[in-house]
């Protein structure tokens, strides 16, 4: 009995070992999306800015050109 018991706490032991090791390859892993993600959230924050830009540069330019065509 004892030899079983001493068996299963071997076989647990492993296994939270196991566990362990797949939780520091996720931590990892879900580290490096973090950074990706801010980085992709940041592009996207900078390309929002300029097509703000470019459209009120558009819309100006359209104006302009209206204006001139019925002047």
């Amino acid at each position: 009995m004892y030899k079983r018991l001493q068996d299963y706490i071997t076989s647990l032991q492993q296994y939270n070992g196991k566990l362990h090791s797949e939780l520091s390859s996720v931590e990892t892993e879900l580290k490096q999306v973090e950074k990706e993600k801010a980085t992709v959230v940041e592009n996207l924050t900078m390309l929002k800015g300029q097509l703000t830009l470019s459209m009120v540069s558009l819309l100006l330019w359209s104006l302009n050109c209206f204006k001139f065509k019925f002047k």
